[in-house]
């Protein structure tokens, strides 16, 4: 019975933050953070945000549309495996922007709580590409310079 209180409350929870619409671009250093889940209109991934003010904002990745099978034909997506989060990327996140295609995300993240690294997600194939710094892999516990998108970044990157 516990359960199934508890999969109500999360399924009421995620209808009534579902209503965030995807931005091009979201910057979380300016107090601009909003907990909640942000869809890519017309596509199945949404990014679930929470804001932590001081110990920054973190995200993760849910698949809400049909799988359809036991597996996606990459084998990544499951039915029973539909969240994908990464402190490489996802923790003390600076920003996030969604390319126009709705598949892949970009993110910059802070070398306080997070890796200080600039990544690509591509959501349909479930893996991440780290972009800046070029020089060396950065983790959580060997964190890079930290990286914050603006247009200037932006542009030079594809």
């Amino acid at each position: 019975m516990k359960k199934i209180l508890l999969a109500g409350a999360l399924c009421v929870f995620a209808t009534a933050t579902l209503a965030h619409e995807a931005s091009e671009k979201r910057e979380w250093t300016r107090g601009k953070c909003v907990t909640g889940f942000y869809r890519y209109p017309g596509h199945p991934f949404t990014v679930a945000l929470f804001c932590e003010d001081a110990l920054g904002a973190y995200m993760s990745v849910i698949h809400l549309g049909p799988i359809g099978a036991p597996a996606t034909q990459n084998g990544r997506w499951t039915l029973k495996d539909r969240y994908w989060h990464d402190p490489l990327w996802g923790s003390d996140i600076t920003g996030s922007k969604w390319e126009k295609d709705g598949t892949h995300l970009v993110v910059s993240t802070s070398p306080i709580y997070g890796s200080g690294g600039f990544f690509e997600l591509d959501l349909k194939s479930r893996t991440v590409k780290q972009i800046l710094p070029k020089e060396a892999a950065v983790s959580v516990h060997k964190p890079g310079p930290g990286y914050n998108i603006s247009g200037d970044l932006l542009e030079g990157l594809k």
